[in-house]
């Protein structure tokens, strides 16, 4: 009596084996999956995903996108905020307002903490404009939370002061 794996036992080890940087044997348990009639569930590809722009390999995060979309997996709100997160690190905040809007015509809302990457990112580009008109669009879509106004609003102040005090010297 053998135990038959499962796509919740595969999504599981290859939700631990992208944390640790395997990524080759992710690909072979995925291989192994789909050659046994497994299908790869969101969970699996969030974790993929997840993985590769952990370790700043957007492009093949990327490639997975497409892939699980090809397989008829959408992306979710999770799926996204890797990929914000990943293109954050590579400081490339065209793609995260493509990313963003293609969220939108999607009817895909972002969670706060997605907010909350892209503000420290546009802080760290020092991209005042970007900051103030994406906290409008926030609170315009009622995401009113009083922690995150707060926070972004703060953040937004620190740009301007930093702004500021670097043209001042």
């Amino acid at each position: 009596m053998g135990v038959k794996p499962h796509y919740a036992m595969y999504s599981a080890l290859i939700d631990g084996l992208m944390r640790e940087g395997s990524t080759d044997e992710v690909f072979r348990l995925k291989d192994e999956m789909i050659s046994s009639g497994i299908e790869l569930n969101l969970a699996a590809y969030n974790a993929i995903i997840r993985g590769f722009c952990k370790y700043g390999e957007i492009g093949k995060a990327v490639e997975i996108v497409h892939e699980m979309t090809r397989m008829g997996c959408k992306p979710n709100c999770q799926t996204y905020f890797w990929l914000i997160e990943g293109y954050c690190r590579e400081h490339d905040t065209g793609r995260v307002f493509e990313l963003l809007n293609e969220m939108e015509r999607r009817n895909s809302v972002p969670y706060e903490g997605t907010y909350r990457t892209i503000i420290n990112e546009l802080r760290h580009c020092q991209d005042l404009s970007r900051a103030n008109g994406l906290l409008r669009k926030m609170f315009a879509g009622g995401l009113n939370q009083v922690l995150l106004s707060v926070e972004l609003s703060l953040c937004v102040m620190l740009m301007k002061y930093e702004r500021q005090d670097v043209g001042g010297n």
